[in-house]
């Protein structure tokens, strides 16, 4: 069952007994079978340090790539891939051809796939998929320079977004309705405890304040730190609640009920009223099989208007059986009360042998919005939209693009009814998660920017509006260890000094204001560790909101002050709280006899000349060093004189920095407030390495 388009990703929190490293692999077997795939390579990793198989490295990047971790799904299918036992494995190419084009390496998954393409024969799905993931990223080559700039997309606060799977939101009065993957289901008193007594997850259905929402008799904005509450008479203890949508006559809502449990759950389509004197919903009733086929999947429900027709169409997703591939969008005409006449599917031009989900119908443009994993696209789920023509006839299916779709996973697209905003999930880069690189969706915001940006008067040099000083400050040194599944303490044989867990965290971006530090000069080092410029630039996070944001319009203001929110806090404090931890596990190594080298690369954004800018991706790279080389009081100085410890330099100045990123002097709003910008002003620790 694929959980992915019913509610999300679900991981198991499997308990092991082992002590020893056949156990480990033991525990990764069945962890597997189960689909727990993220604690499957979590075992897999362990294993690894001591049998370094060709088998065991496969599995390890299946586990991997199953449970979203692409960059270490990539490395494993190329240790694989550089072993004599390759030809053993005859999906090899095409599942290292996946998670190269999640990486957004398009050019190299291509490559795989026309590899792929050359050695199968068998005329199967794998055959027919390879060639349109060949296809498909030669398409993501040509769009993925070409982003929407009239766009933006802010992911929603921790409020709503967990580390688990959040997804599915929609506006409706003054309210963000949402779903989440994140509660315990509780064990029913007859259900047989399972060993390890695994721990179950389950999605509620939530709604919150709407900290966008404009009442034009109280137009102060809800508080964004709001609370979710559940919807009550909506969840239930033991099942799955997900997917709820709002019918035109604002009372009627459709949700999914998924009963069961791991991969054997199974999804309904669901009705009920909103009470407006009881504020609460009532009557909720199951649809009858015309909707929800026996034995199958039936989900992501919205009735809609047909204005052509003076009739209403359920549209949802279903994996019935006379569908053309896996899921399928269907639609249903809706006769009154409970009943709906037969569903039929919408057709080829929509759907294929793979999946469609997540339709979200605009009334306003007569188009419907899907994911698909199959139409070209720039990830595994892209959104599309297509012109309504009948039935079962539609034009060609449009891909959305950048912003909206990504290398990673995009669904759950509606539009609010301003059509000014709406929502969508992701999984893409910059996403909570539990564990791992892209293990779970977030839910995130989009609006369009103002076509009118007021003048600003401004310095026509690379210097911040804000002068600079050090302060005299004891910065703080929160360290932040990774979670990780509960295992026992059992000594294996493993190298002495294996490097494995560490690289994993990188790379490390610490990140600078602009021309920081040591403004206006052409100085190639500093004197200054980085624990000074990031207190500084910690400090500046409302000055770049109050830059940034009144260029947009009205509505779209809190969400370009969360956006720049989210990367002070989750990327500009997280990567340093993150570097701080890094500095004590590399002690570790060194204290323990360790010969060790890392690299630090520096980058700028493209304001001003190319010799300035390699300049200052010196300064920032000196300031790191010396951040490490004052760390808890010298202590990485004595090995570095003994010659234990070294550090390499790679400055890049501006000439990695991605095509689009606003260099204008006399447009500082964009060139150096903007969070685009920003990104590309830090210095990254990028490999640890033996000596």
């Amino acid at each position: 069952m694929r959980l992915l388009f019913i509610f999300s990703f679900l991981w198991i929190n499997f308990q092991l007994f082992a002590q020893s490293l056949n156990d480990y692999q033991r525990a990764a077997e069945e962890a597997f079978a189960k689909k727990d795939y993220f604690n499957a390579a979590y075992y897999y990793d362990i294993v690894l340090q001591s049998r370094k198989k060709t088998a065991i490295y496969y599995q390890s990047a299946e586990a991997n790539r199953l449970s979203y971790a692409y960059q270490k799904a990539a490395k494993a299918y190329e240790m694989v891939r550089n072993s004599e036992d390759k030809s053993k494995y005859p999906l090899l190419e095409f599942h290292y051809g996946s998670v190269l084009k999640h990486l957004a390496r398009y050019e190299d998954a291509a490559a795989a796939f026309s590899r792929f393409e050359k050695s199968y024969t068998t005329a199967d799905y794998y055959q027919q998929k390879a060639r349109q993931e060949f296809l498909s990223c030669n398409y993501a080559n040509t769009i993925k320079d070409k982003p929407n700039d009239s766009i933006i997309i802010v992911r929603l606060g921790d409020n709503i977004n967990s580390e688990y799977s959040d997804f599915s939101a929609s506006e409706q009065d003054s309210f963000i309705y949402f779903s989440s993957l994140k509660y315990k289901r509780e064990r029913a008193e007859d259900e047989k405890k399972e060993k390890g007594n695994p721990k179950r997850l389950i999605a509620k259905l939530l709604r919150i304040p709407n900290p966008y929402y404009i009442n034009p008799a109280s137009p102060s904005s809800v508080p964004s730190d709001a609370e979710a509450t559940f919807l009550a008479e909506l969840n239930t203890e033991s099942d799955h609640n997900a997917n709820l949508s709002w019918a035109a006559d604002n009372k009627t809502v459709f949700f999914t009920r998924c009963e069961g449990k791991d991969n054997e759950i199974r999804c309904d389509i669901y009705t009920a009223e909103w009470d407006f004197s009881l504020n609460k919903f009532v009557n909720i009733i199951k649809l009858d099989n015309s909707i929800n086929a026996v034995g199958k999947n039936s989900t992501h429900p919205q009735l809609v208007y047909q204005k052509e027709l003076k009739k209403y169409l359920l549209y949802y997703a279903t994996d019935r059986a006379e569908g053309l591939g896996k899921m399928d969008i269907w639609a249903a005409e809706w006769q009154g009360g409970y009943k709906f006449a037969p569903a039929f599917n919408l057709g080829a031009t929509i759907n294929t042998i793979d999946d469609e989900v997540c339709p979200f119908y605009n009334l306003k443009t007569d188009e419907l919005y899907f994911s698909s994993n199959w139409h070209l696209g720039l990830g595994g789920f892209d959104v599309f939209k297509s012109k309504r023509l009948g039935n079962t006839l539609w034009q060609n299916p449009t891909n959305l693009g950048l912003p909206y779709n990504s290398a990673a996973n995009d669904l759950y697209f509606i539009i609010n009814d301003n059509d000014t905003s709406g929502y969508l999930a992701s999984n893409r880069v910059g996403s909570m998660t539990l564990a791992g690189e892209s293990c779970c969706n977030d839910i995130y915001r989009y609006g369009y920017k103002s076509d009118k940006k007021p003048p600003l008067d401004t310095p026509k040099v690379d210097t911040p509006l804000l002068v600079v000083n050090i302060p005299n400050k004891d910065p703080k040194n929160p360290a932040t260890p990774n979670t990780r599944p509960d295992i026992p303490n059992t000594k294996i044989d493993t190298p002495t000094f294996d490097l494995t867990d560490l690289n994993k965290m990188l790379p490390l971006r610490l990140y600078f204001h602009n021309d920081e530090p040591d403004s206006n000069s052409t100085a190639a080092t500093t004197d200054k560790p980085y624990e000074y410029p990031y207190q500084d630039y910690m400090d500046m996070k409302k000055l770049y909101q109050d830059n940034h944001a009144t260029q947009f319009a009205p509505e779209t203001q809190p969400m370009v002050m969360q956006q720049i929110s989210n990367f002070f806090e989750d990327e500009v404090k997280g990567e340093y709280n993150r570097m701080n931890y890094f500095f004590d596990e590399i002690l570790k190594l060194l204290d323990k006899g360790a010969r060790l080298e890392i690299v630090i690369q520096g980058y700028t954004s493209p304001r001003t000349t190319e010799q300035y800018n390699k300049n200052l991706s010196m300064r920032r790279i000196a300031s790191v060093k010396k951040q490490l080389f004052i760390y808890k009081n010298g202590i990485f100085l004595k090995h570095f004189q003994q010659g234990h410890f070294s550090v390499k330099e790679q400055p890049n100045g501006e000439t990695l920095a991605p095509k689009g990123i606003a260099d204008a002097i006399d447009d500082p709003r964009n060139s150096i407030f903007s969070v685009e910008a920003s990104r590309e002003r830090r210095a990254e620790i990028v490999v640890l390495q033996k000596k």
